[in-house]
């Protein structure tokens, strides 16, 4: 009888800290790619950012994924390259409606799969990576939704930075 009364208890108790973390926030991922180039670098991001929703309205999570990637300078254009991308990722939502615009940022390195083809003295392969996004999500329930928007890449690097804006096109979970 004590043994029933106590797994009561317990689960008594872990059901209000579950309901109660709810409240706080819960898990999100977030997998996107970016589409078509508006203006810069080959840039195509294909990530995925895995974290915790705070409330409705900030993201925070940790992400990776591969990059395909051309380097483009002023007399020069290498082959397509890949890269694996590690990121800290930021998302603020404006607004508790199902739909609501957002903008963000993913900030972390860049690790290119192979030597560079680039011919820059500055070029190294590994490098840090910018990612600001802005745009709308569109939910579908409150955990998930379509995101759709505009990403700024920018990898700094002296005279080898690059950059590039890009739509870019993301699923919400």
């Amino acid at each position: 009888m004590k043994k029933t009364l106590i797994i009561c208890l317990i689960l008594a108790l872990l059901s209000q800290l579950s309901s109660s973390a709810q409240d706080r926030g819960r898990f999100q991922g977030i997998a996107s790619v970016n589409t078509f180039k508006i203006v810069g670098a080959a840039h195509c991001p294909i990530n995925l950012s895995m974290g915790w929703r705070f409330n409705n309205n900030v993201y925070a999570g940790l992400g990776s994924g591969v990059h395909i990637l051309q380097h483009v300078h002023l007399n020069f254009a290498g082959p397509l390259t890949t890269a694996i991308p590690f990121f800290a990722d930021i998302v603020a939502y404006n607004g508790n409606s199902s739909t609501s615009p957002f903008f963000g940022l993913e900030i972390g390195g860049l690790c290119e799969t192979d030597k560079s083809a680039c011919n820059l003295e500055g070029h190294h392969m590994l490098r840090p990576w910018l990612n600001g996004k802005v745009g709308v999500d569109i939910g579908l329930t409150r955990d998930c939704g379509i995101m759709i928007g505009v990403s700024g890449i920018y990898v700094p690097a002296g005279k080898d930075s690059e950059y590039a804006l890009s739509s870019v096109v993301g699923f919400r979970f």
